[in-house]
């Protein structure tokens, strides 16, 4: 660190004027492709060396030169060798990430690899995942005649079945492919669920036709009528517990930390509603099914099939939306389902102002099942990034003997008399409000600790209760 407005010292002086570099201590040349050192080291016998090497494979750059020096290294590998299941599994997954630019000769790699290594699973399993993450028309065939011939079993581990499938899930074109054959794996119970998943997701982006999966409808109904049983016993449940809490005083007043979804099975019945919309027509059973999901107790249900209707241009009627919008935890999250789907249309006027969209913003920071008092304190302007607009302050409490909190809610558009999704400068921050200090006051510092989180170097300085706790420094 040196001082501008002065002459340099000396030493610098001297240091810069006489410093030259020694050439004589050569490294390697950095334009040399360092693979063949790599695997050379991946079988030294020192053991410093080794273990550099195998902490390092997945730091490698292979690329397509790197394909037979892997396949080399797999012959080479034996049990004895150490760390054996751990380096080749490691190695087949780098082949994963080996994209093929002229002849698929990495996916019969893997198809290969696949088969000869049928009686160790950890190997098997591996393939199947570095095969579903090549993305090409030639590698997901493959995938499926594998995972059909000989489907792999994971250990308890239920993500293990679902990667090879999320692998696929961003290139929805070529994942169609695997439909409807791979529907004959929804029979064992740890494929259904990434399975079915994965449908849901091709039907609603619209990469899958109902006439592909017509054959399957039958089983696909059977299960949603099951789920929709399970979901009525769910029903009587709350119907139950929300009777006991009006009889105890104590625990009515207690506010119980809010579930994002209110039912295990909301999500799984939003997926049956997707499957089974385009089918609503044809099938008069289908369109009682529907009404049943309405009439749910569950507000989950009822706001994710009044979606999926809506997006398969079917009519819902405006009270489902409006008993919605009344309640403050779940208003924001259907303004914001029906703004995805281009349908605010149907959100109610009533609850559609600034102040009402700020509040259920708030109180979906942390949602709870009830919370005593939310209560307007004021608004101020505020901007971040390149945006404007106005921030919401509130004071809440979550219990009734508890002290006032502060929370802040926006961005909300400059116009009064328009509404945004906008949360980024949504906090219920958890931080009383003192009485002997402006309220105000104490509102401006905590959103000036938010708008710090849009700035990388300053990040930091304040608390943050994810990675720890920091004071603002001086």
């Amino acid at each position: 660190m040196g001082d501008t407005l002065d002459h340099q010292s000396s030493f610098t002086s001297n240091f810069f004027t006489s410093f030259t570099a020694d050439e004589t201590a050569k490294g390697r040349d950095i334009f040399t492709n360092p693979l063949d050192t790599f695997f050379a080291h991946l079988f030294s016998t020192d053991s410093g060396t080794l273990a550099k090497a195998q902490k390092s494979i997945g730091e490698v750059y292979y690329g397509e030169a790197g394909v037979p020096k892997i396949m080399d290294a797999l012959k080479k590998l034996s049990p004895g060798y150490k760390n054996y299941f751990e380096v080749k599994t490691k190695l087949i997954a780098e082949l994963g990430f080996i994209k093929d630019t002229t002849n698929p000769v990495v996916v019969d790699h893997l198809k290969s690899i696949y088969t000869q290594t049928a009686d160790t699973s950890m190997f098997q399993n591996e393939a199947i995942t570095a095969l579903a993450r090549h993305k090409t028309k030639y590698a997901t065939s493959s995938f499926k005649e594998m995972v059909l011939q000989d489907p792999p079993v994971y250990d308890e581990d239920s993500y293990s079945y679902s990667s090879p499938f999320n692998s696929l899930e961003d290139t929805l074109e070529l994942a169609a492919q695997l439909y409807p054959d791979i529907l004959q794996l929804t029979s064992l119970d740890d494929y259904k669920e990434p399975v079915m998943d994965l449908l849901v997701t091709l039907v609603d982006s619209g990469h899958i036709k109902p006439a592909q999966y017509e054959n399957w409808f039958s089983k696909i109904f059977f299960d949603a009528k099951l789920a929709l049983k399970k979901q009525k016993v769910n029903d009587e449940k709350k119907m139950e517990e929300e009777s006991k809490k009006e009889d105890d005083i104590e625990e009515s007043d207690y506010a119980y930390p809010a579930r994002y979804s209110s039912s295990e099975h909301s999500d799984e019945l939003k997926d049956y509603a997707v499957l089974l919309a385009p089918f609503y027509d044809q099938n008069v059973n289908v369109s009682k099914f529907f009404d049943k999901l309405l009439q749910s107790k569950d507000d989950d249900v009822k706001m994710n099939v009044a979606v999926v209707l809506l997006r398969n241009k079917r009519d819902v009627p405006d009270s489902i939306f409006t008993n919605i919008a009344a309640k403050d935890n779940l208003r924001g999250r259907l303004y914001t389902e029906l703004e995805e789907i281009k349908r605010l249309d149907k959100f109610p006027a009533k609850y559609k102002n600034q102040v009402d969209i700020a509040r259920t913003y708030l109180l979906m920071e942390k949602s709870f099942d009830k919370v005593d008092s939310v209560e307007l304190v004021g608004k101020q302007g505020a901007s971040y990034d390149t945006k404007k607009g106005v921030v919401y302050f509130f004071k809440y409490r979550v219990k009734k003997e508890d002290d006032w909190k502060m929370g802040i809610s926006g961005l909300q558009p400059e116009n009064e008399n328009e509404v945004s999704s906008d949360n980024k400068l949504c906090s219920m921050t958890d931080k009383k409000l003192k009485e002997e200090k402006p309220a105000i006051e104490q509102f401006q510092e905590q959103l000036k600790k938010l708008l710090f989180n849009f700035h990388p170097s300053a990040r930091n300085f304040y608390e943050n209760s994810r990675y720890g706790n920091y004071n603002l420094r001086y």
